[in-house]
């Protein structure tokens, strides 16, 4: 054998053992039946072959799929011993070694995935993304460049060259690396995240501020990742095939799957959550609202049951009892950004919009400004008289939201209302831009005209 351990085992060895045998849970005797089945037909099949990386593979992308990374990643180590085959097996159990903080471990397992497979995009930012934590600036910029080079399209390669031009000190230069992602992407929220950093650096505070408006987390492309989804079984799978009913708008599959799913693991709270939505969403409020109460004797001191408590009783018309709710979601929970954002919104039908912005304005600190949250948030302002400070909302929810007809109608009267002519007509023209509503466009027009006095085609 090449190595005392099998996470040590050097990758790089040639000589492949027919005895290998497959790694296998301690706990198996816990698992559910259909976990057990899908585990015992990969090891067979890597007993059959233990010299074909597909098996290994196979076997190593089950654990990980349902929640066995330590023993996916020694699969993964000893099938990446055989040298054979694509770069995936070494690629997952660098993922998994950086998982735990073994970065060094990473970059040794990611250098066979990137020797095997150098052309997969997603092994070169990852290594660059490792050697920028550990300082190693000049490393990392050649790797992002090449992930840049693989694959233009993705902006995980500029993304990672603008952190090593700001960890350099460089703003300028950071913002050279995501100017083409303006143009080309300018949704990207985690590319407003690193212009705000950019901006700050550069001592530019107004434009910081307005990019931080726009910022959010990085969405990474990874087709190789997304692949170990697909080897969920049992609960793992029944609950990915619950989300997928949902996302789909198939209610009724979507019930049955979460209610066998309540039954057969009923220490899962989120469960109830999403099958309160879908009782919700088909209308049957009486059975949302006897599930949750029987959730909150299950779970006293939760935020998430408050949560859905509280939207049932708004979609009843109970605003008071749902104010309530919300404000002891946010007593369990006080930096939940979705619970602001309701919390804001109970707040406008009881007249409170100064409080409402208040919420508001903490649900975007905390997420994101999403459509929903930029039309509230909008809207709360201009209900105080804040037009100035509205149109600014409806701006940045435009430009992140750049196909929703309804935030440049509205950034449209805002700044109309404000005495920003030049910025009315151009909000209207991106409206008329996008067709649709030909009535409520030539109703804000009109708007426009009355406000403004003064006319443009």
């Amino acid at each position: 054998m090449c190595g005392a351990a099998v996470i040590a085992i050097a990758l790089a060895c040639s000589d492949v053992d027919a005895n290998l045998v497959p790694p296998t849970p301690g706990n198996e005797a816990a698992l559910s039946p259909s976990l057990r089945e899908a585990i015992g037909h990969g090891a067979a099949e890597v007993r059959a072959d233990p010299s074909g990386s597909a098996a290994w593979l196979e076997l190593g992308m089950t654990y990980e799929a349902n929640a066995l990374d330590g023993i996916a990643e020694e699969t993964y180590a000893l099938g990446a011993r055989i040298g054979s085959g694509d770069g995936r097996l070494p690629y997952h159990l660098a993922r998994l070694r950086a998982l735990r903080g073994d970065l060094d471990g990473a970059l040794e397992a990611s250098a066979e995935a990137a020797r095997r497979s150098p052309e997969y995009g997603p092994i070169h930012w990852r290594r660059g993304g490792w050697m920028l934590t550990q300082g190693r600036l000049d490393a990392a910029a050649e790797a992002f460049e090449r992930a840049e080079a693989i694959d233009p399209k993705d902006p995980a390669g500029r993304w990672g060259l603008a952190r090593v031009a700001l960890e350099s000190g460089q703003p300028s230069r950071a913002l050279a690396a995501l100017a083409p992602l303006t143009e080309r992407a300018p949704d990207y929220a985690y590319t407003h995240h690193l212009l705000a950093s950019a901006h700050r650096a550069a001592g530019d505070r107004e434009r910081a501020a307005r990019e931080t408006a726009l910022a959010g987390k990085p969405v990474w492309n990874d087709a190789w990742e997304h692949e170990i989804d697909a080897w969920r079984v049992g609960y793992h799978a029944d609950v990915a095939r619950a989300k997928d009913a949902v996302r789909s708008g198939d209610s009724e599959t979507a019930a049955a799957l979460l209610e066998a799913l309540r039954v057969s693991a009923p220490g899962d709270i989120n469960v109830y959550g999403m099958l309160s939505d879908v009782y919700l969403e088909r209308g049957e409020l009486d059975r949302a609202r006897s599930l949750l109460v029987q959730a909150r004797e299950r779970f006293p001191d939760h935020h998430r049951i408050a949560l859905n408590l509280a939207d049932v009783h708004e979609r009843a018309g109970e605003n008071g009892a749902a104010l309530e709710e919300i404000e002891a979601c946010l007593a369990l929970h006080a930096t939940y950004a979705p619970a602001h954002l309701r919390h804001g919104r109970l707040l406008m039908k009881h007249g409170k919009n100064a409080d409402a912005v208040r919420a508001f304005e903490q649900a975007r600190t905390l997420g994101n400004l999403t459509l929903p949250l930029a039309q509230m948030l909008g809207v709360a302002l201009a209900r105080t008289g804040a037009w100035d400070r509205a149109a600014h909302v409806f701006a940045d929810g435009a430009a992140l939201h750049p196909n929703s007809l309804d935030l440049a109608l509205m950034e449209a009267e805002a700044q109309a209302r404000s005495g920003a002519a030049a910025a009315a007509w151009s909000a209207l023209a991106r409206a008329e831009r996008q067709g649709g509503d030909a009535a409520r466009v030539a109703a804000t027009r009109t708007k426009l005209v009355h406000h403004l006095g003064e006319e443009r085609q």
